[in-house]
């Protein structure tokens, strides 16, 4: 990323990531209703942010030196960003996703316990209503299980697209 696009991205996500995004949970409500589409927006706000802070910086990191490759093989600042610079930050964009998973899989469950009559965060919320603290609890292990299934699943595809990094 060059300084130009880094000095206009750097204030508006600073300005923006601090916003808890649950805050803005009562504002989304009543711009889409309680519905899927709610808490998709929910996860999208929540999850944005720390994709891309990390695929900039995966970016921003990079050797100054694969620039200067690139250049003398004739690459412009679009296919050195597609052929050099994406492939290079993918380990970062997928450490950003990671993070990303894990903030879907809180803000889905705060999302469920506003106005759902379904999923985890509906089953936490009326076992805590009526004091039924085994179910309670079934729902934590059940949101721990769905976050080491879908960090397995994502490791899997960041070993699939990114074949030359091995842990």
């Amino acid at each position: 990323m060059d300084k130009h696009g880094k000095a206009l991205l750097d204030p508006i996500v600073a300005a923006l990531y601090p916003i808890r995004k649950l805050a803005l949970m009562p504002l989304i409500m009543i711009i889409f209703g309680l519905t899927e589409l709610e808490k998709m927006v929910i996860i999208a706000l929540g999850t944005f942010f720390l994709v891309l802070i990390n695929t900039v910086a995966g970016v921003v990191n990079l050797d100054r030196i694969y620039w200067d490759v690139a250049k003398n093989y004739g690459a412009d600042r679009r296919n050195y960003y597609l052929t050099v610079a994406l492939p290079g930050a993918l380990p970062m964009i997928f450490a950003g996703i990671k993070l990303g998973m894990g903030m879907a899989l809180l803000l889905i469950v705060a999302a469920e316990m506003n106005g759902a009559v379904g999923g985890i965060g509906y089953r936490i919320w009326e076992s805590y209503a009526i004091f039924n603290i085994p179910e309670m609890y079934v729902s934590f292990i059940v949101m721990s299980f769905l976050g080491y299934v879908f960090t397995i699943a994502l490791d899997e595809v960041e070993h699939w697209i990114i074949p030359w990094k091995r842990d």
